[in-house]
C-alpha cells in the first residue's frame, strides 16, 4: 500500500507540473486567437442629416449636388418650383407700392386728416404680407446647412416635395466612424479604447482605429434583426477621413495588446 500511495503521489506531482506549464500556453494561444477576431460585417458610417423644405411645397425644378459630391454652408443644392411664390411676391409688392401712392396723395391733398394714420397703419400690414412672401420664396432655395458631403440624392428633378419630405441625405466628414457587427459571445473579449485595424476592400490600406462604442446606441438604430450580433462603433484616425466614403465596406481586425 505504501509503495502504491508513493506512485500516486509521483503520478499526481508530475499531472500537477504539466498542467502547471500548459495552462499559460494554452490560455495565451486562446487569448491570442481571440484578440485576432476578424470582423467581416463592417462599413464606414457617419451622423447622417436630412435635408427637406422648410414650409413650401412643390416639384422640384433642380438638383445642383449628386451622390459623394462635396459642398458648402450656403451652397444652393436644390431649387423648387418658385413660380408661385415669385408670383405672390410680385402681386403683394404692387398692392404695396400702389397703397404708398395713395399715401403720398392723400397726405399732399389731406396734410391734417385724422385717416392718415389709417392709411399707414395699412401699409405696414402690406409691408408684412410683402415680407412674408419673399420669405416663402427664399424657402424654395435649398441650401446646405453646413460643409458637407452628399450622401444619398433621393428625390429628382420633377419630383413632388413638400415640408418634411427628405430631399438628400448629408453628412459632415468629421463625423465618418466605422460600424461594425460582432458576435455576442465575442463582447467580452473587447473594451472600449481597444485598438484595432481597419481595412477597406477597395485596396486602401489598413488604418488605425479605436473602439469608442459597444453595445445598442443610438447610432445603431437600425433594422439589424440578427440578436446574436452586438454594433460597435470605431473611431477612426483623422487623416484617413478624407479618402473615405460613407458605405463602403471594410474589415476590422482586433490589435494584439491593444
Amino acid at each position: 500500500m505504501k509503495l502504491d500511495k508513493s506512485r500516486f503521489n509521483i503520478l499526481y506531482a508530475f499531472i500537477s507540473i504539466v498542467v502547471i506549464v500548459l495552462i499559460p500556453i494554452l490560455y495565451d494561444k486562446v487569448y491570442n486567437s481571440i484578440k485576432n477576431i476578424n470582423i467581416k460585417n463592417a462599413f464606414v458610417s457617419a451622423e447622417i442629416v436630412a435635408i427637406s423644405p422648410a414650409y413650401v411645397s412643390g416639384h422640384i425644378k433642380k438638383i445642383y449636388a449628386k451622390n459623394k459630391n462635396t459642398v458648402k454652408k450656403g451652397q444652393m443644392i436644390a431649387l423648387i418650383d418658385d413660380g408661385i411664390y415669385k408670383a405672390n411676391l410680385d402681386k403683394d409688392i404692387s398692392r404695396l407700392e400702389a397703397a404708398e401712392f395713395r399715401l403720398k396723395q392723400f397726405r399732399i391733398s389731406n396734410p391734417y386728416s385724422t385717416q392718415y394714420e389709417t392709411f399707414k397703419k395699412d401699409i405696414n400690414v402690406l409691408e408684412k404680407e410683402a415680407r412674408i412672401s419673399q420669405l416663402m420664396l427664399s424657402y424654395t432655395r435649398i441650401t446646405a446647412p453646413f460643409d458637407a458631403v452628399v450622401a444619398s440624392v433621393v428625390l429628382h428633378k420633377g419630383d413632388f416635395v413638400q415640408p418634411g419630405k427628405t430631399i438628400m441625405y448629408i453628412y459632415r466628414p468629421e463625423t465618418l466612424y466605422i460600424k461594425a457587427y460582432i458576435d455576442r459571445s465575442l463582447v467580452k473579449y473587447i473594451k472600449i479604447g481597444m485598438k484595432v485595424k481597419v481595412k477597406p476592400y477597395n485596396n486602401m490600406h489598413s488604418m488605425n482605429g479605436t473602439i469608442q462604442n459597444i453595445g445598442t446606441i443610438d447610432p445603431f438604430n437600425t433594422n439589424n434583426q440578427n440578436k446574436n450580433l452586438v454594433p460597435i462603433a470605431i473611431k477612426i484616425d483623422k487623416k484617413y477621413r478624407n479618402s473615405l466614403r460613407i458605405g463602403l465596406p471594410v474589415a476590422v481586425y482586433i490589435i494584439k495588446n491593444g
